[in-house]
């Protein structure tokens, strides 16, 4: 847009919306570069769903064999779900 382009025109070459080219023009305006850098990584994330206690009885507990000989299943977030034969 700094050089005469037309909003349509980012939107095609970038894929963002007319309405997010907007927002970043106004960030720039106001912030200069700065406000269009990536702050994502800048964030700690979420809490844990469980406390620290909770997690190691959790593990302790997967790492148990079942009275049965059975298989164990669990969702882990990188995989999905896995399996821990006994």
């Amino acid at each position: 847009m700094a050089t005469g382009r037309v909003t349509e025109d980012v939107a095609d070459v970038t894929g963002y919306c007319r309405n997010s080219i907007y927002r970043l023009v106004r960030r720039y305006n106001q912030l200069g570069a700065n406000g269009l850098k990536d702050k994502r990584h800048q964030h700690p994330g979420t809490q844990p769903l469980l406390s620290v206690v909770e997690q190691a009885q959790l593990l302790q507990t997967l790492r148990t064999p079942t009275a049965d000989g059975g298989l164990k299943l669990y969702h882990s977030g990188a995989t999905g779900i896995d399996i821990i034969p006994n």
